[in-house]
């Protein structure tokens, strides 16, 4: 009789704890590593846990969010490796232990379910690279290269010097779109871009003799400039489910132009006479460091912000060509150079931009 009843107790016992053992290990969530995919956990006084045990972790509705292996033990506290969705996981969470055939039916449910609604955003900002396009807003607070706003110097006495001074430097643009693509490399990304800038514009009006109203000089330049560069995105990491920081570095190629006209004017009888024209071609190959962060809002879409720094190294495909007026040299010997001279088209010394735009990652 003792043996029967000793016998149910045990079998009793294995049921009882086939039943209950999933839900026997309580514990919560203490310090989170999400680089590392590392979570701490703290147990209760009278709780303990085996090395490579398998738990998972679970909102306060029961929902599963990830699981994980223990990896180490001290004393209370467990190191436990977890999945992919290591930034689901907030502090305070319930941590449970569970058998592997709980853990795989569980894991079907819920992972399954999670990447078929279209958790884009999730997956998006995993540590792997996807594919990207951007629409770039692109001000350039300096630019590769730069030009001189000019000034007519009115000769007191011929034959002058020169018929230019410098007004102010042009080096900056505050008009410039762009268009980039990110395609992932592994954990990295190869980002070409296309760029279109449009320097200020400038007209304003010299005298033509000292002091004198008529005639007078109208001075009118303007310069554009398009790009191709090629991005390495080295490093990449996400802050938040949404918010992400890239690291870059490359190669840029700036292709500028600034076009120069100078005209003598007569406001007493309207007469207009050419003094100069000219085009300045330049390009000029920079080293490129940038940082940005995409932050994505509606799944796939979202905004984007960064800088970049530009190091001018080498310039390139240098072209001058200017029509000048004899009549109007004012005994300079030599218009077209002293023009090419006072206009000083060349590569800046350093350079850098904003990007401001959306983008759309797959």
């Amino acid at each position: 009789m003792n043996r029967h009843l000793v016998k149910r107790s045990a079998i009793l016992a294995v049921l009882i704890s086939l039943c209950v053992g999933p839900l026997a290990f309580g514990a919560t969530v203490k310090k989170i590593s999400s680089k590392r995919r590392l979570i701490l956990v703290e147990v209760g006084p009278d709780e303990t846990i085996e090395k490579g045990a398998k738990v998972c972790v679970y909102k306060n509705d029961d929902k599963k969010v990830e699981c994980g292996t223990v990896i180490k033990v001290k004393g209370k506290k467990l190191y436990v490796k977890v999945g992919k969705h290591v930034r689901r996981i907030k502090k305070g969470m319930t941590v449970k232990v569970e058998d592997d055939q709980d853990s795989t039916d569980k894991t079907a449910d819920t992972g399954d379910q999670e990447t078929s609604t279209g958790d884009e955003a999730a997956d998006y900002q995993g540590q792997a690279s996807p594919f990207k396009i951007w629409g770039l807003y692109i001000p350039a607070l300096a630019t590769p290269s730069a030009y001189n706003k000019l000034a007519y110097a009115a000769p007191a006495a011929e034959p002058a010097p020169t018929l230019w001074s410098t007004d102010k430097k042009a080096a900056s643009a505050l008009v410039g779109f762009g268009l980039a693509i990110g395609i992932p490399v592994g954990p990295f990304s190869i980002n070409p871009g296309l760029r279109y800038r449009k320097y200020t514009p400038s007209q304003v009006d010299y005298d033509y003799d000292p002091n004198k109203p008529n005639p007078y000089v109208r001075v009118e330049e303007q310069a554009t400039s398009y790009g191709l560069y090629t991005d390495f995105q080295y490093f990449r990491t996400a802050m938040t489910p949404s918010l992400s920081l890239n690291l870059t570095v490359g190669g840029d190629i700036d292709m500028s132009t600034v076009t120069f006209k100078a005209t003598k004017l007569d406001d007493t009888n309207s007469s207009e006479v050419l003094i100069s024209s000219a085009t300045s071609k330049l390009s000029v190959f920079s080293l490129r460091f940038g940082g940005s962060f995409d932050y994505l809002f509606l799944k796939s879409f979202g905004v984007t912000a960064g800088l970049n720094f530009l190091l001018p190294l080498a310039q390139f495909g240098k072209g001058f060509s200017g029509k000048q007026a004899t009549d109007q040299a004012r005994g300079v010997a030599d218009p077209d150079a002293d023009l090419k001279s006072a206009l000083a088209h060349d590569k800046n010394s350093i350079g850098y931009e904003l990007s401001l735009g959306v983008v759309y990652a797959m």
